[in-house]
């Protein structure tokens, strides 16, 4: 029997260094940054803050739906 699991096509992991860890589930796009006793989770698409430290390797795998929502992410920051 498979584990059922909220996984879509384009989903992924990239491990940036060794206290942060990128993925993606198809539909969002969210770092795990790990610190002393504290692990931070965060989506780019609620905090735009991280948009900027996206790292390239990242954004050429993410979906194009995707992408499109990191822009109009951005784009809402740098209009306010």
């Amino acid at each position: 029997m498979k584990p059922q699991t909220d996984l879509t096509n384009g989903w992924f992991v990239y491990a940036e260094n060794a206290d942060q860890i990128w993925y993606c589930n198809g539909s969002d796009l969210s770092v795990l940054k790990f610190e002393e006793k504290l692990t931070k989770n965060s989506s780019v698409l609620i905090d735009s803050s991280l948009i900027p430290t996206i790292p390239q390797k990242v954004l050429s795998h993410a979906p194009k739906e995707l992408m499109e929502k990191i822009s109009s992410a951005q784009e809402a920051t740098t209009t306010h």
